[in-house]
Order: C-alpha cells, then sequence, then structure tokens
C-alpha cells in the first residue's frame, strides 16, 4: 500500500496512508478510538473500497485489477456488522466455496462454537435463515461467518472486531482456533478495542484521524496503551507520538 488518500464525499481525508508494507505471514492488530479509520483501512486493503489516489498491491498486483472472484478467494474479509442471505445455514456457509461435505463443515463449526446451533435445532445445517440474518443473534452471525472464513482458508484475512458479539469463552475459542489454523505464511489484519487481544499480533499500528500513528511490535504497544491506561498523561504520548 502506497501513497493511500481516501474521502467519503467531500469531507475530509478519511485516510492518508504514505506506506504501510505487510509482509505474508505477519499478524497485524489495528487500535485506534472511534473514527480513526481502522475500519476504513481494512476496507481499502479488502479491496470494498477505493482510493482516491495510491494502489493496494497484493504480491506485487495492483488490486484493482485482479477479478473480484479471484480476490475474493485470496483475502477474507469480515465486518464489524456481519449480514447473512435468505437461505440454509448450509447455503451461507458454503456462499462461494465448493461443497467440502458435511464432516468438514462440522469440524470448521467446531473450532467457532458454531456446531452448539447446529446441534440444537432441528434442521441443523438446513436451518432457514431470513435476509440479514435475522432469527439468529450478532454472537451466531459472526460464528457463521468465521466458520466460512475457515472453509475457504483465504491467504489474507481481514477481520473487524470479530469478537465484539461473542461471549468470553467462546471468543477465547474462536480466536486461538483462529490462530491455530493459520499457516506460516497466512496474514492476519484484525481490528480490535480490547487490549488483550492485542497478544495475538506479533505488530500492532495506532491510528489516528485516519493515519497510522504508531507502528510497533504487538508487545510494546500493549505495553505502552496498558500504561496510558492507568496513567493519563500517558496516554497523548501513546497515541500521538
Amino acid at each position: 500500500m502506497s501513497d493511500i488518500e481516501f474521502s467519503y464525499g467531500e469531507e475530509r481525508s478519511a485516510l492518508s496512508v504514505p506506506a504501510l508494507q505487510i509482509e505474508a505471514g505477519e499478524r497485524i492488530v489495528l487500535i485506534g478510538g472511534v473514527g480513526s479509520g481502522k475500519t476504513t483501512l481494512l476496507k481499502v486493503l479488502a479491496g470494498l473500497y477505493r482510493p482516491a489516489r495510491g494502489r493496494v498491491t497484493i504480491g506485487g498486483l495492483d488490486a484493482s485489477q485482479i477479478a473480484p472472484d479471484i480476490l475474493r478467494a485470496h483475502v477474507g474479509y469480515i465486518p464489524q456488522d456481519p449480514r447473512l442471505i435468505n437461505a440454509s445455514l448450509r447455503e451461507n456457509l458454503l456462499l462461494g466455496i465448493p461443497d467440502p461435505g458435511d464432516d468438514a463443515i462440522l469440524e470448521a463449526a467446531k473450532k467457532t462454537g458454531l456446531d452448539r446451533l447446529i446441534a440444537s435445532h432441528p434442521r441443523g445445517l438446513s436451518l432457514e435463515i431470513s435476509e440479514g440474518g435475522r432469527g439468529l443473534s450478532g454472537g451466531q452471525r459472526m460464528q457463521t461467518l468465521l466458520t466460512r472464513l475457515l472453509l475457504l482458508e483465504p491467504d489474507i484475512l481481514l477481520l473487524d472486531e470479530p469478537t465484539s458479539n461473542l461471549d468470553q469463552s467462546t471468543e477465547a475459542l474462536v480466536l486461538q482456533n483462529i490462530i491455530n489454523t493459520l499457516g506460516p505464511n497466512k496474514t492476519l489484519v484484525m481490528v480490535t478495542h480490547k487490549l488483550p487481544l492485542i497478544r495475538l499480533g506479533t505488530r500492532a499500528l495506532i491510528m489516528n484521524a485516519g493515519r497510522i500513528v504508531h507502528d510497533d511490535t504487538a508487545e510494546n504497544i500493549l505495553n505502552n496503551v496498558s500504561k496510558a491506561v492507568s496513567n493519563p498523561n500517558l496516554k497523548n504520548k501513546a497515541v500521538n507520538e
């Protein structure tokens, strides 16, 4: 990613990133306040937003020149507010993915906790879901998309607050299983506001006003943010340096 500028309509720049290099296999956590640009950056990386200026490249190729179906096969994106289609649970899980069989689907569902919903409903994987996912909780919708992501096995995973609707025990299960599933060349970029989740990254970026204001190892960022939380005088320094 280089010389990226993105704005919403005539508003001031929502994202300004002169350069961001992400290597294969890195696990990056994005943190920052509301409106800091985390979600916008993730959507630009996913190819959902086209910047007014600059380029996003994947493996040396300009992302805007990659066919959408090819891009979706290699880049898995999950938004904060997951939405499903009017179809069965199985069809939602396999959207754009070759059917690997029920055993593989259930194995992936165990890793996200979705197997509890499947086992508790008389129709199991044939459970009908309304447009948008009505009838399922926010956590169950997120588990559905995370299960689909595990079945897809993309090279790049972009997750926007993936545990915001999950209870604490399910959160630990899901994230640990995602980390365990990642191979050495799989790349993870995750937005979170939960300090303990920073430990899942190898690198962390702090964003403010659409800019990356700090880029360091996850361990160093976590230590700085933890100090900022306990000492208000350090808060601005940790975010703005």
